[in-house]
């Protein structure tokens, strides 16, 4: 509750800084996957597929040029399999959940009345709320079923076998491009987590998302 509490005042002093926005509620289809030093020989790294929603505003500062924040609720993670030298290991899917706030520069490029070509860059943090990592593993033993819940820590205490630890904030960089019909805006956006989001390994994965968007633009 205090994650969600967090991530709803920086949207709300955001939006009552403003005195002229536009509110461009979304949804959209994330792919997924993590961007990783992990030995290919050891496990397999893959992508899934993961949805999003939620609302971004925008404020004109200068000509085209807007600032842009919000409140998204974005699904990410990988699929971790066992490498394909190894007879035992584990199959997973890891879901990882997010309330993030992006802050952004944008602009809005205007081709005629109806049409227009959007551009951003910018960061975002989130804060993990839930997640699961669940798959197969095989061992000496034979094949067991792993089903895990994600808990958010920097400081993991010793090992549970029904956990995933995984480091509580995630900050990254986005990049997005874009198009405006009327008010029907779509999108796609490049994301990249900037550190380790492990605590226990020293593998590095990082998240790595790519995002499709659809939204509808209400002027306020």
């Amino acid at each position: 509750m205090k994650k969600i509490i967090i991530c709803l005042f920086f949207f709300v002093a955001f939006y009552k800084s403003q005195a002229q926005i536009i509110v461009t509620p979304e949804l959209g289809y994330n792919q997924s996957t993590f961007f990783t030093t992990n030995d290919a020989n050891q496990n397999t790294i893959a992508t899934i597929n993961n949805f999003q929603l939620g609302a971004l505003i925008s404020k004109p500062i200068l000509g085209a040029l807007l600032l842009q924040s919000g409140l998204e609720y974005a699904q990410k993670g990988a699929y971790i399999g066992r490498g394909p030298q190894y007879v035992y290991g584990s199959n997973t899917t890891l879901h990882i959940n997010y309330l993030q706030v992006p802050l952004q520069l944008a602009s809005n490029i205007k081709i005629d009345k109806k049409w227009a070509i959007n551009l951003s860059a910018g960061f975002y943090g989130g804060i993990g709320i839930s997640g699961t990592e669940k798959g197969t593993g095989i061992d000496l033993n034979g094949t067991s079923a792993i089903n895990k819940t994600v808990d958010f820590t920097n400081t993991p205490p010793s090992l549970d076998n029904t956990k995933t630890y995984i480091k509580p904030f995630d900050l990254g960089y986005a990049f997005s491009f874009g198009g405006t019909y009327e008010k029907f805006q779509l999108r796609i956006t490049d994301s990249r987590s900037f550190g380790n989001i492990s605590p226990v390994s020293s593998t590095i994965n990082k998240n790595q998302v790519i995002n499709i968007s659809l939204g509808y633009q209400l002027s306020l």
